[in-house]
């Protein structure tokens, strides 16, 4: 296995026996050394090691308005949450001798246990009033580690962070010409968030565009090519065309539910609803099939996070674009459903596509639709002081009797880790 070496200011570092990448989960065992280079003589030296667990949420906020002289200054509101402090273990005790010259560097090996569990005081010191969850010993937050998390926003008058870390500490103590001396080292742990098996399975519902019209004599059959004149144009701009109205909806069905690495494709189904009666599509044109071309689909999750902090709430949102509309790039011809008859079928663009969800973004076919992301992607977690959810919105382009428009629909997104 890799062995990951993390690097500090003096000459003590943990090399961990696993890649940067790896995600550990509660109850796992972290093995590596605790290694030093530099020569060194110490007639009594200890090496102890430790596991740290916070979650924190720091949130500032401007105390001016714009209007007085105290903008730019800040009050700063930060609670921090204990969520592991493990009892040090020594791993060396004795005298200490690393002569200079020597190619190998003194290590001295680990194996450090990640609890299964938060600690038992985990509320101690906190507010009930003032967190997302009961303070019920029963409740899941009292037993399960929250995954790892960083996210941070600069508002206008505000900027908010919200953490879970994990981390692996050791320390080197030891005696020089009559005092003693310290040395440092430490480690971030990624640690998994909690998973579960997931049948992937379309929303019976899904999301639904506002109604939409495109008005147009290239909307009755025969004029599909026909050139407006210079008076169809202006009657049209003014909004007093005779011309035919055509309103239809645009109903993105895809799971409410989504796991990261799920080798299922995502089943992301397109459907294509016109809509009649009263001041919908004209009567004249209600059954003739309306060629409509998605020219493509872009994908945005948007994560919204919202954090307390001793009574002090702040709200994050961030927007992951995950570039789906090259896809349709390399499509060997253009993607058309009609309006009405046969033709109005739906179409699986999670099957097309063959669509997947991973931790550093969407894939197609096995490959990342996009090499860069405007932020990282974390599962949703609800603990006492974060609660971070997603949403998705899809903008499709579609192209209807020579006119090109763009319409949004959002839909519900639970995200989980990978089984």
């Amino acid at each position: 296995m890799d062995l990951r070496s993390i690097a500090n200011k003096n000459d003590l570092r943990l090399d961990i026996a696993a890649p940067s990448s790896w995600q550990y989960s509660p109850g796992d065992t972290i093995i590596g050394n605790v290694v030093r280079q530099s020569p060194i003589v110490s007639p009594n030296a200890t090496v102890k090691i430790w596991l740290t667990g916070i979650m924190r949420v720091r949130i500032l906020r401007d105390l001016g308005t714009g209007s007085n002289d105290r903008w730019g200054e800040k009050d700063a509101y930060v609670d921090k949450w204990t969520l592991i402090d493990s009892t040090e273990e020594f791993i060396f005790n004795g005298p200490l001798h690393h002569p200079e010259n020597n190619e190998h560097p003194v290590a001295w090996s680990f194996s450090a246990s990640i609890p299964s569990k938060p600690k038992g005081q985990i509320t101690q010191g906190h507010l009930p009033q003032a967190t997302f969850l009961p303070f019920d010993k029963d409740h899941e937050a009292f037993h399960v580690l929250p995954g790892s998390l960083r996210t941070t926003c600069d508002g206008y008058s505000s900027k908010s962070e919200a953490l879970v870390e994990y981390r692996l500490h050791a320390q080197l103590n030891y005696e020089r010409s009559g005092s003693r001396r310290v040395e440092y080292a430490t480690a971030p742990i990624t640690l998994r968030h909690a998973s579960r098996i997931l049948d992937l399975k379309p929303s019976e519902n899904g999301g639904l565009s506002s109604p939409t019209k495109v008005q147009s004599h290239r909307l009755i059959p025969g004029r599909e090519a026909t050139e407006l004149s210079f008076r169809q144009k202006t009657k049209k701009f003014f909004g007093s065309s005779k011309a035919p109205e055509f309103w239809f909806e645009v109903l993105m069905k895809s799971p409410p539910v989504v796991q990261f690495d799920n080798p299922t494709p995502l089943p992301v189904v397109l459907s294509i609803a016109t809509l009649r009666g009263e001041g919908r599509t004209s009567s004249a044109i209600e059954e003739i099939a309306q060629r409509i071309q998605i020219n493509y689909s872009w994908t945005t999750v948007i994560a919204s996070g919202n954090l307390t902090s001793r009574a002090h709430t702040d709200k994050q949102s961030f927007d992951v674009d995950f570039h789906s509309e090259d896809l349709f790039k390399n499509l060997e011809s253009p993607l058309v459903v009609h309006s009405y008859g046969k033709a109005n079928e739906p179409i699986d663009l999670g099957n097309m596509f063959q669509l997947v969800l991973r931790r550093d973004g969407l894939y197609s076919n096995g490959k990342r639709c996009s090499w860069t992301l405007t932020s990282t992607v974390f599962p949703d977690l609800l603990t006492f002081a974060i609660k971070h959810t997603h949403k998705i919105e899809y903008r499709i382009n579609l192209t209807v009797a020579g006119e090109t428009l763009e319409v949004k629909v959002f839909a519900p997104l639970r995200i989980i880790e990978a089984a």
